[in-house]
């Protein structure tokens, strides 16, 4: 097998910080400003698609956003089955702990989709679900303890996603400003874009396969 470019990195990418949330966030459900940007491995090889990743932070938790054009039809998320649903899906260590293959209660999975939820199916909504074959599982989050908010359009959609400090075990950026992370979309009509390294390698539930988020002081 050829080794992919993604593999040979380990990537930190720059999160800055936000007064405010999540209440700085759009209450329309935009996406985070371009200067919150995140850039995907996925740039080392022109065979991979890439995709707008933004991400910020405060004491409160951890925001990100993502944009989605493109498509000839709206996206369909399934919370009954939100690993295999089209959305952005999160992979979080609070610790950050890059030697380890198998999870720890520090590592989260977040499933976020861009409707499915509410009585009527039209809502956004964030699934947390257990990291597979983790050695201990962090605790679990309703849904209801998360934000999410999403803009839907017939060829595109916007995706908004908090996710509380209460919600992430370990979250204590003032002593641990790096954090473990993965990303991957899921698209129906696009295709599966990555933020490294792709399914030839176990990165839902590896850790040392994640990247490094920097959380940057306040400015």
């Amino acid at each position: 097998m050829i080794v992919p470019p993604q593999f040979l990195f380990r990537a930190r990418f720059p999160v800055r910080y936000v007064a405010g949330l999540p209440d700085a966030l759009d209450p329309n459900g935009g996406p985070l400003p371009a200067e919150q940007s995140i850039s995907g491995l996925g740039e080392l090889d022109p065979q991979v698609p890439k995709f707008d990743l933004r991400a910020a932070w405060n004491e409160e938790g951890l925001a990100f956003s993502v944009s989605v054009e493109g498509r000839s039809l709206p996206p369909i998320g399934n919370p009954d089955r939100p690993t295999k649903s089209e959305g952005l899906f999160l992979w979080i260590d609070t610790r950050n702990t890059q030697d380890i293959h198998r999870a720890s209660r520090y590592c989260h999975a977040f499933c976020c989709l861009p409707n499915g939820g509410g009585e009527d199916g039209a809502e956004p909504v964030v699934i947390q679900t257990p990291v597979p074959r983790a050695r201990e599982d962090a605790p679990l989050h309703e849904p209801e303890e998360f934000l999410a908010r999403t803009v839907l359009h017939k060829d595109r959609y916007s995706l908004t996603a908090f996710l509380p400090a209460g919600t992430l075990n370990g979250f204590r950026p003032a002593e641990q400003p790096e954090i473990g992370f993965y990303a991957m979309l899921r698209d129906a009509e696009l295709g599966t874009h990555y933020l490294g390294i792709g399914d030839e390698f176990p990165y839902e539930s590896d850790p040392s396969l994640w990247s490094t988020l920097q959380l940057r002081p306040a400015e």
